[in-house]
């Protein structure tokens, strides 16, 4: 029993832990555009719905009364509603 003794241990260097951490980071700002799009897309259809509704409710009332929507109350009995 005449040997050295290696004492091995084992574990990530330093580097290896950097590796990880930058990868990880690439893929949080990945995501993170990502969203950032998807949620800029949402708002930009719930305008687009808004305004097709706005147009239908101005017809409507051109079409009942004859002419366009011409005073605070005429527009507030339209029922006007938006999401933003």
């Amino acid at each position: 029993m005449g040997g050295t003794k290696t004492n091995k241990k084992r574990g990530f260097t330093i580097v290896e832990l950097l590796v990880v951490i930058v990868v990880i980071a690439i893929l949080a700002t990945i995501s993170i555009v990502a969203f950032n799009g998807i949620q800029r897309r949402t708002h930009d259809t719930a305008v687009k719905s808004d305004l097709a509704n706005l147009m239908k409710k101005f017809e409507l009332y051109k079409i009942d009364e004859g002419l366009y929507p011409r005073t605070q109350s005429a527009l507030e009995s339209m029922g006007l509603h938006v999401s933003k």
